[in-house]
C-alpha cells in the first residue's frame, strides 16, 4: 500500500485528508540510534532534535513499523555491549607502547629516546565490580539451617567437673 503524501511531507490520512501542516523537520535516523546506544532519554532525544514526544512515536512507527520504546530498546544494546567492553579493558589495564612510524620505525624524542605511550593500571574497582556481577562473588555471607532456615541453636551442658 502506498502512502499518499502531500507537498510539505505530511501524509494524507482519514484525519488530515490534504495533508496540512508545517513541513515535517528531517530526522536522521543513524543518530537517534546512537543517542539510544549512549542511553540519552525520550526526552533528551526529543528535546535535542525540536520535536515532541508524540510527533517522535508517529514518525517511528511510520518509518520502522515499531513504538519509539522498541526503537529504543533495539538500538540501546549497542551500547550496553559497548560499557561491558569499556569495564573488561579498564579491569584488565592497558600496556604502554612504543610509538612507531608507518614503517615500523621507533618514533624518537629529542634526546633520542623511544617515545612511550602510557597505559593505564588495571582498575580494581572495575574487577570487582565484574566478579560481583559476572562470577556471583559476594561480600558477606549468610549461613542458614537446614532447607533454608534459621540455624538451629542447642543448650548442651557439660560437667567439666568430673
Amino acid at each position: 500500500m502506498t502512502k499518499k503524501v502531500a507537498g510539505n511531507g505530511q501524509e494524507k490520512t482519514e484525519k488530515n485528508p490534504i495533508g496540512s501542516g508545517p513541513p515535517l523537520k528531517p530526522l536522521v535516523w543513524a543518530v537517534i540510534a546512537r543517542m539510544c546506544a549512549d542511553h540519552a532519554t525520550e526526552e533528551e532525544i526529543c528535546r535535542w532534535l525540536g520535536i515532541s514526544a508524540d510527533c517522535l512515536l508517529d514518525r517511528c512507527k511510520g518509518r520502522w513499523g515499531m513504538t519509539f520504546k522498541e526503537y529504543y530498546n533495539e538500538n540501546q544494546a549497542g551500547g550496553k555491549i559497548s560499557l561491558r567492553r569499556q569495564m573488561h579493558k579498564s579491569a584488565e589495564g592497558i600496556d604502554p607502547i612504543i610509538l612507531r612510524e608507518k614503517d615500523g620505525k621507533i618514533v624518537r624524542d629529542g634526546k633520542g629516546n623511544p617515545v612511550i605511550v602510557p597505559g593505564q593500571a588495571p582498575n580494581v574497582a572495575a574487577q570487582i565490580f565484574l566478579m560481583k556481577n559476572e562470577c556471583g562473588y559476594a561480600d558477606k555471607h549468610e549461613f542458614t539451617g537446614r532447607g533454608g532456615g534459621p540455624i538451629e541453636i542447642k543448650e548442651i551442658h557439660v560437667n567439666l567437673s568430673s
